[in-house]
């Protein structure tokens, strides 16, 4: 098998170093756009679920510790932007 022949994913090759030639690779396709990625499986989808989950969180914490430096009033708008990043990590 040549250099130019060799998966790029095979973990086992050993470049011949004494060779006096280096590895080298070639591009054989290239994405343009964001269009030509598959759809997101599922792990993906998750991900970004618990991501929006924890943004919520964090948001809801930030409400009441807000309230609490203010004498104990939360504010509606605080808690309307985490309510609305909530719904956001249920898809």
């Amino acid at each position: 098998m040549t250099r130019r022949e060799h998966p790029l994913l095979r973990d086992d090759f050993d470049e011949d170093v004494d060779a006096g030639v280096a590895l080298t690779f070639e591009i054989v396709q290239t994405i343009e756009t964001e269009g030509d990625f598959p759809a997101p499986d599922h792990s993906v989808n998750q991900l970004r679920s618990d991501a929006k989950a924890r943004a919520a969180a964090r948001a809801l914490v930030a409400a009441y510790q807000q309230g609490e430096a203010n004498g104990g009033s939360i504010d509606w708008s605080d808690l309307d932007v985490a309510y609305e990043l909530a719904l956001a990590s249920q898809g």
